[in-house]
């Protein structure tokens, strides 16, 4: 089984904790799963335990965003308590964030650019506006857009304009006065100390947010936004916490019993839930194991019409994440439908052995003992047809032809012409390749010189030639190994060595010898 668990079709579904289909003891369960044989290494931090599990990497801000909700604490000792992270692991190096022969696209930060021009600040801030007033009317900018508000401030000064107003106007929005909405700002000791006089009462309870305290006080609801907005400015802390320090919130309330029941029960619930329907998987891998692969039901529907008694169970657990096709394929329990077996036929043949690369056949090849040097008295069996030897020291290897030239010298049997090939341009496969150019003594280029195109088909002669030392140098050449008549012209026949790179297809022959199938 792979570590797929989880109905990673689309992590941004489970993303929101509101969804039915988050349940975080899930997610945390899978990861005890994955370590708990203890074969995997556990990391030092809870963003490295999800960088290790990618397929889980759709539910890490959401876990971190909400786990005191969720545990009561932080992801990362919730992660300890479980032992699932290790803080006492070793740091790792720096992993290259881009795949071998590739460069990340070159993305320069504002800093790198150089200040912003006022042309491009100008423009900018007209962009700005357009996205947030689509409308075209400019209402509660301080209020609702207070960082753009300060940077309209200080632009209209720069642009020569005489206020923030004609600037905004001269851009083409309108922006209505803003009499009459609420207080842009307030007396907060006052609002505060009307609020404390209120609980005096000890035993009046608190409430446990800001936003819970103005609900109870709706008559001061309207200096909810202005004490919000400037509680650092005028208290050097958040809102919260200052009203927390006067005792007028009380964080550390507890829920109501009937919410902690509620809660417990919906966990137990889903508890059950899971073990019954891991108790289905378990049914169906079962019942389906005989089964041959492609007789196996291939999709979800199909799944369903063959154990129907499942339906419900499925889609249930398809909505919380537990079930996904990928993870009834790797229990057995969906075969392939056509297009996937396709695709694992042609992976299957992309990767058999006749389609490796030269290197891959080497590592091959060494694994099985080859012997580094192969000729004719050594090993003979591992030559193919048309190779004398070869010898992965200098990866070359001995190749040998035979070559009938009309005889108008005439050459005698045992004679040793010189041989070379001269390779055409731009040859097709249905043309010539190059020509031989055979010549007797010392001339290369004489009157005693000849020369023979050589046909596409020819591999031997066209091959690349091998440049460099190899122990074949002393037997390179060409001889004159008979003489015939053919329709009253006479022929000689050349037996012609050479020495060429050490090919894909010369080692695949010597691993087949050594009992590796390659059909």
């Amino acid at each position: 089984m792979s570590d797929q668990p989880l109905n990673m079709e689309d992590p941004r579904e489970h993303a929101s904790v509101g969804s039915s289909a988050f349940d975080p003891e899930v997610v945390l369960a899978e990861f005890q799963r994955r370590y708990e044989d203890g074969s995997r290494p556990k990391p030092r931090t809870a963003k490295l335990l999800f960088e290790d599990n990618p397929d889980l990497g759709g539910y890490y801000a959401v876990l971190n965003a909400k786990a005191r909700d969720f545990f009561g604490r932080t992801l990362g000792k919730e992660l300890v308590a479980r032992g699932l992270i290790d803080k006492g692991a070793a740091k790792r190096d720096p992993q290259p964030t881009e795949p071998a022969g590739q460069r990340a696209p070159l993305i320069m930060s504002r800093a790198s650019r150089g200040p912003l021009s006022l042309e491009e600040r100008r423009e900018r801030a007209v962009a700005d506006l357009k996205n947030y007033y689509p409308d075209g009317r400019i209402a509660r900018l301080d209020a609702d857009h207070k960082k753009m508000g300060e940077r309209l401030r200080k632009l209209y000064r720069e642009l020569g304009y005489s206020s923030r107003r004609e600037m905004i106007e001269s851009f083409g929005f309108e922006m209505p006065s803003e009499k009459g909405g609420r207080p842009r700002s307030c007396d907060f000791e006052t609002v505060l100390a009307e609020l404390q006089r209120r609980y005096e009462d000890e035993g009046k309870p608190r409430p446990r947010t800001t936003k819970a305290l103005f609900e109870e006080n709706p008559d001061l609801a309207e200096h909810y936004e202005a004490l919000n907005s400037g509680a650092r400015k005028f208290f050097g802390r958040s809102l919260g916490k200052e009203l927390e320090a006067r005792g007028l919130v009380d964080r550390g309330s507890s829920r109501s019993s009937d919410a902690e029941a509620a809660r417990g029960a919906r966990v137990e619930r889903r508890e059950s839930e899971t073990a019954e329907l891991l108790a289905a998987l378990g049914d169906m891998e079962q019942r389906l194991a005989d089964v041959p692969v492609d007789e196996r039901p291939s999709t979800l529907t199909s799944l369903c019409e063959r154990f129907p008694e499942y339906e419900g169970l499925i889609s249930q657990g398809r909505r919380r994440g537990i079930v996904s096709k990928q993870i009834l394929f790797d229990r057995g329990i969906l075969g392939l439908s056509k297009s996937g077996a396709a695709a694992q036929r042609k992976s299957a043949r992309l990767s058999h052995i006749r389609n490796q690369e030269l290197p891959a056949l080497l590592e091959r090849y060494e694994s099985l003992d080859g012997p580094p040097f192969v000729d004719g008295e050594n090993h003979g069996e591992l030559l193919g047809d048309g190779v004398l030897g070869y010898d992965l020291a200098t990866m070359s290897e001995l190749r040998e032809t035979k070559i009938p030239v009309e005889n108008i010298w005439p050459l005698s049997v045992g004679e040793a012409p010189s041989v070379r090939f001269a390779q055409y341009e731009n040859a097709s496969r249905y043309s010539p390749q190059g020509r031989l150019i055979i010549s007797c003594g010392a001339d290369q280029m004489g009157e005693s010189g000849m020369s023979l195109d050589v046909v596409s088909f020819d591999e031997f002669v066209s091959a690349e030639r091998f440049e460099g030392e190899t122990p074949f140098a002393t037997v390179e050449g060409a001889q004159v190994e008979a003489e015939l008549m053919l329709a009253g012209i006479p022929f000689a026949v050349l037996r012609y060595r050479f020495v060429v790179p050490l090919s894909a297809r010369t080692l695949l022959y010597a691993l087949h010898a050594l009992g590796v199938p390659v059909v």
